[in-house]
């Protein structure tokens, strides 16, 4: 089983900017920069990021309901999925600088 090493892990999201990690069955931290950014470890070691931004101008416009205008606003949104193993905690500082380096894509 994966050792997750919470001292060293929450080092590592704490560096990267990540609030909001827990240490469940799951390890699992949320940033939120403009993207959402979820990464979930599981007892393995399998670690999976999930990055989530806009994708383009949001466009606007009006739908009648009920004999009034309301405005609908679209985002398009995209989703980049990044899936690695982990031998060790110790190795999540790099993976998370891996990351923010490609920019979540």
């Amino acid at each position: 089983m994966f050792n997750t090493k919470q001292d060293v892990m929450t080092q590592a999201f704490n560096a990267a900017g990540f609030d909001d990690v827990s240490y469940d069955d799951v390890v699992s931290a949320h940033r939120s920069d403009g993207r959402e950014w979820e990464i979930v470890i599981d007892r393995s070691g399998q670690l999976k990021a999930t990055i989530t931004g806009i994708a383009g101008k949001p466009t606007e416009h009006a739908l009648n309901v009920l004999g009034r205008k309301a405005a609908v606003l679209v985002e398009k949104t995209v989703t980049t999925t990044v899936m690695f193993k982990l031998n060790d905690a110790a190795e999540l500082g790099k993976v998370l600088e891996a990351l923010e380096a490609a920019g979540g894509e």
